[in-house]
């Protein structure tokens, strides 16, 4: 019976491992694939848009291709296992690249694809602590990411009529994970091809929010909602009858 259940373990732990390295083989095609498909029609492609590209869309990926169940201690291990990994396999999609010459910068841009997949999949763990199902709560979160990531791109107006106001236009840049992205790879995307053409941001005066302070406050924010998840799973207190 001992040598039954330990044969059992070691398959389910088998399978367990073969469904990480799927996931995370997937998660690298797809963020490739995607990443070249954004800019298929850009005869020529800036290096740093390439970087913010690829980075935000293993970020993303990685939360819908999360392998990752059971509890929240659990969820919570595995969930920084699978950040590092997918960090870790964006520093290898970027290996070939001309721009991985730039140094560190590339290791920061993983480091920060580390902290937005850590803060996506916490935003994602406490909508799926609301909804129904894990498909509810991706579409939720991929709606939400979405929200925040085209930021500049519906409030241009607001940025436009309020362009004598720094801090307003400031705040709808910084609103948006590109731009934290962007200070990273020190590439003024709002000032670059269909920005310029398309949006308002090439005339108006603003600053990319400060890589080191978005960062903490990603990681501030990231902890607040593993709290609140932390609580709202937490089970009811049973109270003696009197």
């Amino acid at each position: 019976m001992i040598r039954l259940a330990s044969g059992g373990e070691r398959l389910v732990k088998l399978q367990i491992t073969i469904r990480w390295l799927g996931n995370w083989v997937a998660l690298l095609l797809l963020s490739m694939f995607v990443a070249e498909g954004v800019h298929f029609t850009t005869p020529e492609v800036d290096p740093g848009a390439t970087q913010i590209t690829l980075a935000l869309c293993c970020s993303w990926l990685a939360v819908l291709l999360l392998p990752a169940d059971g509890g929240n201690k659990t969820r919570a291990g595995a969930v920084t296992l699978w950040a590092v990994a997918s960090a870790a396999g964006f520093l290898i999609l970027s290996s070939p690249l001309p721009f991985f010459g730039h140094g560190i910068r590339i290791y920061q841009l993983a480091g920060s694809v580390l902290i937005l997949i850590l803060l996506f999949s916490a935003v994602q763990s406490l909508i799926h602590t609301y909804t129904s199902s894990r498909a509810s709560a991706l579409t939720l979160f991929t709606l939400l990411a979405a929200a925040f990531i085209a930021a500049p791109l519906y409030l241009s107006v607001l940025a436009e009529a309020t362009s004598n106001q720094t801090l307003v236009v400031d705040s709808i840049i910084a609103a948006s994970p590109v731009s934290y992205l962007a200070g990273i790879a020190d590439y003024d995307y709002l000032r670059s091809g269909w920005f310029y053409q398309h949006m308002p941001f090439g005339g108006l005066r603003f600053n990319y929010p400060a890589p080191g302070f978005m960062t903490v406050f990603y990681v501030i924010t990231t902890l607040v909602l593993a709290g609140a998840n932390s609580l709202a799973n937490r089970p009811a207190i049973r109270r003696p009858k009197p």
